[in-house]
């Protein structure tokens, strides 16, 4: 019989994002990986995304919703992580989406690694354009880190991001640790603080991760006084 392999708690942030949460559930709902529970943190959606939250929760058992007032992306990701019941934590946006074997290989690589956290690759979507890789079960690329390599790839952008997604957390890691509220960029303090933590990184180059770029996110608006 198969050992049964650790919860992982995917902690998704709800705000507004109606016409691509389907695409975002149903990715998780097709891992391949099975041992995981969705938390849909509704940050005070207005526009029906909150009642499909419900509706998803009411039709599987691994989904669980959280309503709350609007507090920001942070805000969200902190009652996310304060809820979550799993050994391990990956973070998804609403409006994103990820490859079925998202969780299976970031999992592996950790394992692998026996490190406590494992990255891989995200492919920018943009509106209108389909997905240009094909996602695999080989591990593309495997690595390695120590703390410090770790840390110089992310400081010059070698390969390792800062975004929260694309990762595999061991919870462990967020003991203490919480988005700040209020901040754009709020990734940044956070990866250096897990990283800090961490002995070990595994890095794979599979692109398992959709980034969804919308016309009106905060990534994509122009400059202004709350960027800088």
């Amino acid at each position: 019989m198969e050992e049964r392999k650790p919860l992982v708690s995917v902690i998704v942030p709800v705000y507004n994002v109606y016409p691509y949460l389907r695409d975002c559930v149903q990715s998780v709902q097709a891992q391949s990986y099975q041992n995981w529970e969705l938390l849909l943190v509704d940050d005070g959606s207005t526009d029906g995304s909150e009642t499909l939250c419900d509706e998803y929760a009411a039709q599987d058992a691994r989904v669980r919703v959280l309503h709350k007032k609007n507090g920001g992306l942070s805000d969200a990701r902190n009652a996310g992580v304060d809820a979550a019941k799993g050994e391990y934590l990956s973070f998804v946006d609403g409006d994103d989406w990820v490859s079925p074997y998202y969780i299976e290989n970031l999992y592996r690589a950790l394992e692998q690694a026996g490190a406590d956290f494992s990255a891989s690759c995200f492919e920018e979507v943009f509106e209108g354009q389909s997905v240009q890789s094909v996602p695999t079960e080989r591990l593309e690329a495997f690595e390695i880190l120590s703390r410090e390599e770790c840390l110089r790839r992310i400081l010059y952008q070698e390969g390792m991001e800062v975004t929260t997604p694309t990762k595999l957390y061991k919870r462990a890691l967020f003991e203490g640790v919480r988005y700040p509220v209020g901040k754009l960029y709020e990734d940044i303090p956070v990866a250096y603080e897990v990283t800090k933590r961490a002995h070990k990184a595994a890095h794979i180059a599979n692109r398992d991760y959709y980034y969804f770029q919308r016309g009106s996110s905060i990534q994509n608006m122009a400059f202004n006084p709350r960027k800088l």
